[in-house]
């Protein structure tokens, strides 16, 4: 299945970025669903990429599943993805309140927790869709505020981002 989506990945991400449906609907028949559906269903693989991309239009397809194009397939938005988590921590992580919206009125658990340690992803887990968006809160607000100090204090804005990484 990885293989499949690698295949088709550059021409789905051209699509997504524009978050036109009727494109993803021709591209879902053109590549009969290879890389994109598994046994009767939208992967998780492939609505994480959808959420990835904020593309609203095309999820709320895939979620829904009444295109005729999908022939009765839909994404299920609490099946964990093999970096283990689900797709509410990606709209999570990535502030999108209308997707985190979108999939909660699909059946989204806000209750789903992260799982695994994998030592390729670095996945934390146990983290639930808010623990993601109040870490990346904290994150934002720490280099937010750190960025002004810090320009004010040295003008170089090189040494600021070194200061960041270490």
């Amino acid at each position: 299945m990885g293989d499949a989506f690698l295949d088709i990945y550059a021409e789905l991400e051209h699509i997504l970025v524009k978050d036109s449906v009727q494109c993803f609907l021709r591209f879902f028949v053109n590549c009969e669903g290879r890389g994109i559906s598994s046994y009767l269903t939208i992967t998780a693989q492939t609505l994480t990429f959808i959420v990835s991309f904020n593309a609203l239009r095309c999820a709320k397809v895939v979620l829904e599943g009444m295109a005729p194009e999908l022939y009765g397939m839909h994404a299920n938005p609490n099946c964990i993805n093999k970096y283990g988590y689900v797709v509410l921590h990606e709209a999570a992580e990535r502030f999108s309140l209308d997707m985190i919206k979108l999939l909660l009125r699909h059946g989204a658990s806000p209750n789903v927790r992260t799982v695994g340690n994998d030592a390729i992803f670095d996945v934390i887990e146990n983290l639930l869709p808010l623990h993601v968006a109040v870490e990346n809160t904290c994150l934002h607000k720490y280099l937010e505020d750190n960025l002004e100090y810090n320009l004010s204090c040295s003008h170089n804005l090189l040494d600021y981002v070194y200061k960041l990484i270490h």
